[in-house]
């Protein structure tokens, strides 16, 4: 245990930097951001325009500022973490160390969620600096819990990104799966949509399963909690004012449900982050990555999805042969792969049939 909390003081402290750096553009752009926001505020006339009739239109965007915040630190952050581990003369520095390989990697891991927490509360708590003139308008207080929710939501979002980045070969294919998995449940979504008559009900409840929708919901229901739409009557103006209860607002059961889900996934990410480490060889670095969890599962995932948005026949096989070959770093195909391209072109083709009678 030792020898674990030795390599994380050092890590940290070597990445020490590289938090300021963070630090300081997160501050940047909240201090920016949150400043014109308010200085709109301000300058809004709500008593004479008939446009809206919210007090917080232009602050609360400051709000949604920090959502977008924590979702790059959760994209960004597991590549900078794990970045070292995808270069063989790194690996055997590291794997010199009297440190156990799970020990290792977790070091990372928990650096990387600890400069995500300092990140989002020097942001959270810049915002609440900028709003106490303007308490009247907002519910500050709720920034406390919106805090731990974001983080929550962004612990999720990075561990599974931490895992689907950490059992790549290259850099280059985990940060290529780490953008298809976000996008392809709501492409999935949109494309039950297009079945005739079948699961239409299922569309909304599988973009639930896409880690950004979370927060994209988490941000803007907060927002509303903390910017709670104080109203006023637009014949009496400014001179009669009320507000919006903030128990109107609530998360719907398949929204929590969803959360919870994404929580026990996020365990098992970080459960197998460190297992598939352990088994991790080091002469695969650089080489093609074969996990069940990349190419072998998106693409056929994205070719049925693609299929059943009716992409043309030419450009889905196009597509599916041009992905293949990304995966194999050429033309050396296997069974599998041909199995999938001639399925690909059979129900396309079929597909297209149907929809033509």
């Amino acid at each position: 245990m030792s020898s674990f909390k030795k390599y994380f003081s050092y890590h940290f402290k070597t990445t020490l930097i590289r938090l300021l750096i963070m630090l300081g553009i997160a501050l940047l752009l909240t201090f920016t951001f949150t400043s014109i926001m308010v200085h709109e505020e301000r300058m809004y006339d709500y008593s004479t325009n008939p446009r809206t009739e919210f007090i917080g239109m232009y602050a609360g965007g400051s709000i949604d500022l920090i959502g977008w915040i924590a979702a790059i630190c959760a994209m960004v952050l597991p590549v900078l973490e794990l970045l070292p581990f995808k270069n063989k003369r790194n690996m055997d520095t590291l794997l010199s160390l009297p440190v156990g390989r799970g020990r290792l990697v977790f070091a990372h891991y928990l650096n990387g969620l600890i400069h995500m927490a300092v990140v989002l509360f020097g942001s959270f708590s810049l915002v609440a600096i900028k709003m106490i003139p303007y308490a009247y308008v907002f519910e500050i207080w709720m920034l406390i819990p919106f805090y731990f929710m974001l983080l929550l939501v962004s612990a999720i979002l990075y561990s599974f990104f931490a895992f689907i980045f950490s059992v790549a070969n290259t850099i280059a294919d985990g940060i290529v799966w780490m953008h298809i998995y976000p996008i392809l449940p709501v492409l999935s979504a949109h494309a039950l949509y297009e079945i005739p008559d079948k699961y239409p009900s299922s569309a909304p409840s599988a973009i639930l399963f896409t880690p950004l929708y979370h927060f994209y919901q988490v941000t803007y229901k907060y927002c509303r909690y903390i910017v709670p739409a104080i109203r006023f009557d637009k014949e009496e103006g400014l001179d009669k004012i009320y507000s919006i209860s903030c128990t109107e607002i609530s998360f719907e059961n398949e929204e929590i449900i969803a959360l919870v889900i994404w929580a026990l996934i996020a365990v098992a990410c970080v459960v197998g982050l460190v297992l598939c480490f352990k088994r991790q060889r080091i002469e695969n670095l650089g080489g093609v990555s074969s996990s069940p969890f990349g190419y072998m599962l998106l693409i056929p995932i994205m070719s049925a999805t693609l299929v059943l948005l009716s992409l043309h026949t030419a450009l889905l096989v196009i597509f599916t042969f041009v992905w293949y070959i990304v995966y194999r770093r050429g033309f050396r195909f296997k069974i599998p792969d041909i199995v999938v391209m001639g399925t690909t072109l059979v129900a396309s083709i079929v597909e297209s049939i149907i929809r033509a009678l």
